[in-house]
């Protein structure tokens, strides 16, 4: 992936959601929080493998369009309840990762919060899930908004059965963990939903080593 402007990471970052199919169809929406507190935001209806930065229009809080053709996903407020939670984050990925939100489906979410990958464990920490709520609700945005003001470790999101809510300031990092966090989700179906856990000693162990990270 090339990293320049603001636009071309959401550009590249879209396209590699799609080709790790991390998102399908129209799914998904990425923004970025600008300096002059006005977004960028991909577009509604727009397939990810095809994302262009034409494709990504600047909007206001409320969705009022700027800049660009097209118009503002519906799920905006979710984004910017996350931002609102978050000051300091400049980035927001919603994502449909298949095994990870299939769990949402098996009410077998839980398993995500367990110490069973060191690179999740050690580097993404805890991944708490909300209630089904409609897609672009205030409902919904609320919800997401209460659980990163008090789980300020907290940085993904499962959302029942609708996919995954990442936040930060490095969009490749937010992307690649999204990544892990799908892995995660492989590894717990293909092990029939008994993986093997990380003992209390080996999550201590992880602390002594200094694990890459994109922050």
């Amino acid at each position: 992936m090339n990293w320049h402007g603001p636009k071309s990471q959401i550009v590249d970052c879209g396209k590699h959601l799609y080709d790790k199919k991390l998102v399908t169809g129209y799914d998904g929406n990425i923004s970025f929080k600008k300096e002059d507190g006005t977004y960028l935001v991909t577009k509604t209806g727009i397939c990810k493998k095809f994302i262009q930065e034409s494709d990504i229009i600047n909007v206001n809080k409320d969705g009022t369009i700027i800049s660009g053709p097209g118009k503002c996903t519906t799920e905006f407020s979710t984004h910017t309840s996350c931002y609102d939670a978050r000051p300091n984050a400049t980035y927001v990925v919603h994502a449909h990762p298949l095994k990870a939100t299939s769990l949402t489906f098996m009410d077998r979410e839980y398993l995500l919060c367990k110490n069973i990958v060191p690179e999740v464990t050690s580097q993404i920490g805890p991944i708490h899930t909300v209630p089904y709520f409609t897609p672009g609700s205030e409902e919904l945005a609320t919800a997401v908004q209460e659980v990163l003001v008090y789980n300020t470790d907290c940085n993904f999101i499962m959302l029942k059965q609708h996919g995954i809510i990442g936040i930060g300031t490095n969009l490749i990092q937010i992307c690649m963990h999204i990544e892990k966090i799908e892995y995660l989700s492989e590894i717990i179906f293909n092990t029939n939903f008994v993986p093997r856990e990380l003992t209390e000693l080996e999550v201590k162990d992880l602390k002594k080593y200094k694990y890459p990270t994109l922050k």
